[in-house]
């Protein structure tokens, strides 16, 4: 019986996870923005203030947008983004009660006008499309 050889190259594989942050990096944050806009077309608006404030945060880029907003609306940030990760949300506190609705002071439920999770699964659907960049 005769003894076989296998040598495994690991060149490629290693050519790929040494680069494969900075590339998995730029395609969060493209889906990120991509978030960021269909939400911004997905926002009820009254004053404009709220889609205004949405914004995304990401290593590159973690300050929230200057809103001009009504006063007693309060603005905040998120905590800093760490590499291929972000944050898309609105810099106004009452955004959450338009994604999920909320009950009034007098006790009526004022419906939900969902914008964030629409957007990401709009997001969603490229997903997989951008994500083979990474194995191109």
């Amino acid at each position: 019986m005769s003894e076989i050889e296998i040598y495994l190259n690991f060149d490629k594989l290693d050519k790929l996870i040494e680069n494969l942050d900075p590339r998995a990096e730029k395609i969060v944050e493209k889906i990120a923005f991509q978030v960021e806009a269909v939400a911004k077309t997905l926002a009820p608006v009254d004053t404009g203030a709220l889609m205004n404030s949405i914004y995304t945060s990401t290593k590159q880029n973690n300050t929230p947008p200057n809103v001009n907003v009504k006063p007693g609306v309060r603005t905040y940030s998120l905590p800093n983004a760490k590499i291929n990760e972000a944050y898309v949300g609105p810099s106004v506190d009452y955004g959450i009660y338009q994604e999920f609705g909320h009950f009034a002071v007098n006790g009526v439920f004022v419906p939900a006008h969902p914008y964030l999770f629409p957007a990401l699964f709009q997001a969603r659907a490229m997903f997989n499309e951008i994500w083979k960049e990474l194995f191109v």
